[in-house]
């Protein structure tokens, strides 16, 4: 007899904790279901910085460059010299262009005042003044462009020129990285969006400081999910067509970077966006 109760009492021992574990575990799925409503977070989150691209105004040769690949740069900072020469020699033409207007308006127009000149002359002289004072403030301006200097402070990127090397107007030479703001594009599921809104806090980890959380503000969600802005959006008007969930960029500002921590632009982290805390009102 008292074995079997011994079996009767493990069986219900065995029961019991069959059943505690899983009301445990049922109780955990449901806070966690809970705790990701209400804090919902991706892993596909992109730390992204403004990146301006300086191309030349004016063609020629690089004859000097100032600056190194990856150095910090302030705004005005000389980093590329192209060849002045010909635009000088194109701003002392003009220049030769509008003093010769210039005297000639000089010996015309007191004719024009006594009547010994047609007055049609004098339209034709101040046209002639307009197009060679715009001529040399093309020149000038060409000239001033054949140094090119940092747009903005930051950090520079991708410069490969040499000096000797042809550039050509309009194309780009280098990246500049700027350091005075830097957000995430965080790409949430669409189901995670009915929370999120413009003004609440999130938290940033970063891939490269595990142990250094940065605060972030959210700013904007976007109108379109990742797969309509691409160069070739999926094709749905199909017999094969299956549900996925789409992912949708949601930009999020770091508001506390710190340069003991510098943040690289492309670079991987993971957001969580509180959606319980009231909505900052000023966020940017």
């Amino acid at each position: 007899m008292t074995k079997t109760k011994a079996k009767k009492s493990n069986k219900k021992m065995a029961w019991f904790m069959l059943i505690a574990i899983t009301a445990l575990i049922i109780v955990f799925i449901g806070l966690y279901n809970i705790h990701s409503t209400r804090y919902p977070s991706t892993d596909d989150t992109y730390i992204q910085a403004n990146i301006v691209h300086v191309a030349p105004q004016v063609s020629g040769f690089v004859t000097q460059i100032f600056v190194q690949n990856h150095e910090a740069v302030t705004q005005g900072q000389p980093l590329v010299l192209i060849d002045p020469r010909p635009y000088q020699y194109a701003v002392q033409q003009a220049d030769a262009q509008l003093k010769l207007a210039q005297q000639r308006a000089k010996r015309i127009f007191p004719l024009i005042k006594t009547g010994r000149a047609a007055r049609a002359e004098a339209d034709q002289i101040n046209a002639q003044l307009e197009e060679a004072t715009a001529a040399l403030s093309q020149a000038e301006y060409d000239l001033a462009n054949t140094l090119i200097k940092a747009p903005q402070s930051g950090v520079l990127a991708d410069l490969q020129t040499r000096i000797g090397d042809s550039v050509t107007k309009g194309y780009d030479l280098f990246a500049l990285v700027e350091q005075q703001e830097f957000w995430v594009d965080a790409n949430f599921k669409e189901t995670q969006l009915k929370r999120i809104k413009p003004g609440q806090t999130a938290e940033i980890n970063v891939d490269m400081y595990p142990d250094h959380p940065f605060k972030g503000i959210v700013q904007s969600v976007s109108p379109g999910s990742g797969t309509v802005f691409s160069l070739l959006p999926a094709e749905n008007a199909t017999g094969n067509w299956v549900k996925v969930t789409q992912r949708v960029p949601v930009k999020i500002i770091i508001i506390n970077s710190n340069l003991r921590y510098p943040l690289i632009a492309g670079t991987s982290a993971h957001a969580t966006v509180d959606t319980v805390t009231a909505v900052i009102t000023d966020a940017r």
